[in-house]
């Protein structure tokens, strides 16, 4: 099987931490970044397959990380994974080019890595 380099872009550490050891665990290659400005920065400077984005965070927001990834990399799958549900927040990721977009906390592990397979296209 490939091994797939998946970017995480998520502020809350514990979150982070968690959705590291679940893709690790896996067999995927993790990347992480705590905030927006470091998303943008790893993202630009690694290889990654997909990535995996928060919206509320510190210094830009997921949704301006989104924009600015879509410029350099059209093609690339990168899923929303927020807790924010109304419909406005969706709706400017989806129209921004977010490949999927998921609630945290309605995701339980086994749950997440199908979304992670899903947007790989490997399920």
């Amino acid at each position: 099987m490939q091994r797939y380099k998946i970017l995480i872009v998520e502020d809350e550490s514990d979150v982070l931490d968690l959705y590291k050891d679940i893709l690790t665990s896996s067999g995927f290659e993790v990347l992480g970044a705590r905030d927006g400005l470091e998303g943008i920065k790893v993202a630009k400077e690694n290889y990654w397959d997909l990535v995996l984005l928060d919206i509320v965070m510190p210094h830009v927001d997921g949704l301006r990380v989104l924009e600015e990834l879509r410029l350099k990399f059209p093609d690339k799958p990168i899923l929303m994974i927020s807790n924010l549900v109304n419909d406005s927040a969706i709706s400017r990721a989806m129209g921004s080019g977010a490949s999927g977009y998921v609630v945290k906390s309605e995701l339980d592990p086994n749950q997440f890595l199908i979304e992670v397979k899903k947007h790989l296209g490997i399920l």
